[in-house]
């Protein structure tokens, strides 16, 4: 892992996956880019209607946000940046666009962004600028909350949906993983009234065997009425630094984010979570 791009929109949510980004990048002998694009709002047109936004309003926009990311920069702590090499990019339009956009042109091996911790799950994610690059970035993107800090990664786990596309994730899971030499635990989640699929499940601990070897990997089996008390329950009893999903329709990530969104539960974890998609493998 070469490069890493960390967004940043200033806000205090973004301070800790800054950090935890320079952290990572120092492990990693990476280096990091700092991202921030803002969106010109058009001025309102004679008629009352929208106006239009001109190179003059663009120009000095993009100026007063390279200033104050330099500034932003400069701020930070020497133990943080000692030894990383930081870069500074600034983009006009839609967030999601411009980080995608910078993903696509450029070597980039990892996002990182940051969420909002004090609101509903729905508020904090789903939606969200955070969510809607996880789907579409051609990388995995790591999403910080805000009192997460970077204190190694000892042990992962990865939340399956058992088709042959996880195992694929689970293989660059595992060469991340060789890094910090870390466990990774593969679990899936059976449903307390469905537990139907224990055959389905067997099959793929055997594939998972046969092509994933990674002397730290392990499977197991969990059952509860949630995917949400499920993997907040695995996180607590194995003591994991990551939560890995793989981004797709009517899969883990999508039971998270919105079914157990719809009983608004609160997100307490300061865990990150890494999403792959299948652009990004």
């Amino acid at each position: 892992m070469n490069t890493i791009l960390v967004a940043t929109d200033f806000s205090k949510n973004c301070e800790a996956s800054i950090l935890y980004g320079l952290k990572l990048a120092q492990t990693l002998n990476a280096e990091v880019e700092l991202l921030n694009s803002f969106v010109t709002v058009p001025a309102i047109g004679i008629d009352g209607g929208p106006g239009i936004v001109n190179e003059t309003v663009t120009e000095t926009g993009m100026n007063a946000h390279k200033e104050k990311l330099a500034a932003l920069i400069q701020s930070l702590p020497e133990e943080y940046t000692e030894g990383v090499p930081i870069k500074a990019t600034v983009s006009s339009g839609d967030p999601v666009y411009c980080i995608c956009d910078h993903v696509d042109n450029n070597d980039i091996d990892l996002v990182i962004m940051g969420t909002h911790g004090e609101s509903r799950l729905e508020e904090m994610l789903f939606g969200s600028t955070t969510v809607d690059v996880m789907r579409q970035a051609k990388c995995p993107v790591l999403a910080i909350p805000p009192d997460a800090k970077f204190e190694g990664i000892n042990k992962i786990v990865y939340a399956s949906d058992l088709e042959k596309k996880d195992i694929e994730t689970i293989k660059h899971l595992c060469e991340f993983a060789s890094v910090f030499d870390s466990e990774v635990v593969v679990f899936h989640v059976f449903s307390e009234d469905n537990l139907t699929n224990q055959e389905e499940a067997d099959e793929f601990t055997l594939m998972l065997n046969k092509e994933v070897h990674y002397p730290k990997l392990k499977k197991e089996s969990v059952t509860y009425q949630t995917t949400y008390n499920a993997i907040l329950d695995v996180i607590k009893k194995d003591a994991a630094n990551l939560i890995v999903m793989r981004e797709q329709e009517r899969g883990v990530f999508y039971k998270l984010f919105h079914v157990d969104m719809v009983k608004r539960i609160n997100f307490h974890t300061t865990i990150p979570l890494l999403a792959y998609n299948d652009n990004s493998l």
